[in-house]
């Protein structure tokens, strides 16, 4: 497999998860791909004020869902627990260069080294450290670094990873053994420890 370059798409493209159920409901009801564009907006499916966005919204959502297996989308489709958000946080890692390594090299350790703070400076530092591994991400602006930094810290929120966006305390979620499982089974056993530290397995 190709490996993935960096982007700042997540700037554009954030969490997503109402967006991901809604089209992974779809993905399940076998629809054709074309037809899901088109029946979210006749029926504003996204309900979204204006149609302007939806295409971009739906190719990233889409991308997202076609690397979980049936599983894995069944979870995502059919509960509003836990476990459907960090797997919907997992295909965004697994779509996201960048996404997946701040949260192997900067989440995973803070979790490993029991130190619970997410503070903005060690998303900084992780972006300096990219600046210097990668001439694209050297060529970023520091306003993509710092939505970006401002986009990881919504994202986890909304994953219940940390508890607000000022404390920005560390909530290591809980998880049914199956899925945590499930993962290791099908080789991908890093990003469960990226979001759970690596005393989970």
């Amino acid at each position: 497999m190709k490996e993935l370059d960096y982007t700042a798409r997540m700037t554009g493209e954030p969490y997503l998860y109402f967006e991901t159920k809604v089209v992974a409901k779809l993905m399940q009801d076998k629809i054709e791909k074309e037809k899901m564009v088109d029946m979210i907006k006749k029926e504003n499916l996204f309900q979204y004020k204006t149609k302007k966005s939806i295409d971009k919204i739906f190719n990233a959502v889409y991308k997202r869902l076609c690397v979980l297996d049936e599983y894995l989308l069944n979870i995502v489709v059919n509960y509003n627990s836990q476990e459907s958000k960090i797997i919907v946080l997992y295909g965004l890692m697994k779509t996201n260069r960048l996404f997946f390594e701040f949260m192997n090299e900067v989440f995973r350790e803070k979790i490993n080294e029991r130190s619970y703070k997410l503070n903005k400076s060690d998303i900084m530092a992780f972006f300096d450290s990219k600046r210097e591994q990668s001439e694209k991400v050297a060529k970023w602006h520091d306003y993509t670094l710092n939505k970006l930094s401002q986009v990881f810290t919504k994202t986890l929120l909304e994953a219940g990873l940390i508890n607000n966006k000022v404390e920005k305390r560390i909530v290591i979620p809980s998880i049914d053994k199956g899925l945590i499982d499930h993962f290791i089974e099908i080789g991908d056993a890093a990003y469960i420890k990226a979001m759970m530290g690596d005393m989970i397995i």
